[in-house]
């Protein structure tokens, strides 16, 4: 229905642009780029034959297959009843792609702002308008089960989760942009250990990269105005204390980070 209709699929507001969305997650634009970029960097060849001279699958539908299958859980199975291609060759071309993805354009879409105007624009600018000057993200982990764990990592993986896992720690901003990711790493590790292994961490870590050397200023009670050098991340209690993680604090305190440690634990 939706490829049949690609006039359609370019106005957002569009009932068949809008149930294209609902199928697969993402507006007709992204899907198009998504295409134009596999065929760009030959990920996958939709002109080779196959051993009885016949072209291989549809490279739109394996593309739409792949999406069904993330952003709505469907099974390779279900979707081969949907586009006629096999199950297997759908878990192999989904596996593929998405490894060719992460490997290739992961730089292109997981990054800070390269410069302080963009960092002001994109985070500082929100955080700051809600009290918390020289912010530049929030930063916790994430637990991802792993099915198939083998029986010789298990102890190793599994965590309070009960179950084995992969922990992965993410640098966001306040409208859920990525900017940071690290690898997965065994279930069993804490929040501490990551974030002593994380790069953005460091970076911002005195003498790091360029976003520990910027500058930003607080009023205080009686009027006035104190420098900080150094940007910070918003964590919760399980991170270790660090000049570059702040989270939220109880209590009275004296110092300008307990200050926004409890301005946080109002805001969250």
């Amino acid at each position: 229905l939706c490829l049949g209709k690609r006039h359609l699929l370019s106005n957002r507001e569009n009932r068949i642009a809008k149930e294209f969305r609902n199928l697969f997650r993402i507006p007709w634009t992204v899907f198009f780029y998504l295409y134009n970029l596999t065929l760009e960097r030959k990920w996958y060849d939709p002109n080779r034959m196959d051993v009885t001279k016949r072209r291989c699958a549809n490279l739109e539908l394996l593309l739409l297959g792949m999406l069904h299958h993330i952003g709505h859980g469907a099974t390779h199975a279900v979707i081969r009843t949907n586009t006629g291609i096999s199950e297997e060759f759908h878990r192999r071309i989904f596996n593929g792609w998405v490894s060719d993805f992460a490997t290739n354009m992961k730089e292109e879409f997981i990054f800070f702002p390269h410069t302080p105007e963009a960092l002001y624009r994109e985070v500082q600018r929100a955080y700051e308008q809600r009290g918390l000057p020289g912010c530049v993200g929030s930063i916790d982990c994430v637990h991802v089960g792993w099915d198939r764990c083998p029986a010789s990592q298990r102890n190793l993986n599994k965590s309070k989760e009960k179950c084995p896992t992969l922990s992965f720690e993410v640098v966001s901003n306040h409208r859920r942009k990525v900017f940071a990711l690290t690898c997965g790493h065994p279930g069993t590790r804490n929040d501490k250990h990551i974030a002593r292994l994380d790069r953005a961490v460091q970076g911002l870590n005195p003498g790091g990269n360029w976003m520990s050397e910027l500058s930003w200023s607080v009023m205080h009670e009686n009027g006035m105005r104190k420098q900080f050098r150094g940007c910070y991340l918003i964590s919760d209690g399980g991170y270790m204390r660090a000049i570059q993680l702040i989270f939220p604090l109880k209590g009275p305190s004296v110092s300008i980070h307990p200050h926004i440690g409890r301005k946080l634990r109002l805001l969250f």
